[in-house]
């Protein structure tokens, strides 16, 4: 309930931001404020639309730009995030 998340669509990619934010404070303003409790996150289970002739070539999250394991259903890409600390970006690679 405390997980913002957005899509931008890039020529050949999509970027899926995931933003946490601190426990206890109003979603409306999108700053910090200091003191605010951030509670960690692991294992968080994504699916990302894709159109027709999409097809993923590589799933990777930026923090670290590890490669993570990702499959493909139908319409979908489905990935597990490892972790969501503060920000993260999951980034799908199209082929």
């Amino acid at each position: 309930e405390f997980v913002d998340v957005s899509l931008n669509v890039q020529p050949r990619r999509k970027l899926v931001h995931l933003i946490n934010f601190p426990v206890g404070k109003q979603l409306n303003t999108g700053w910090r404020h200091a003191g605010r409790t951030i509670v960690p996150l692991r294992d968080i289970a994504l699916r990302v639309k894709l159109a027709a002739h999409e097809r993923v070539r590589e799933v990777r999250v930026a923090s670290s730009e590890n490669s993570i394991a990702f499959v493909q259903e139908d319409a979908w890409v489905c990935v597990t995030v490892p972790a969501l600390d503060d920000h993260e970006i999951v980034i799908v690679e199209l082929a």
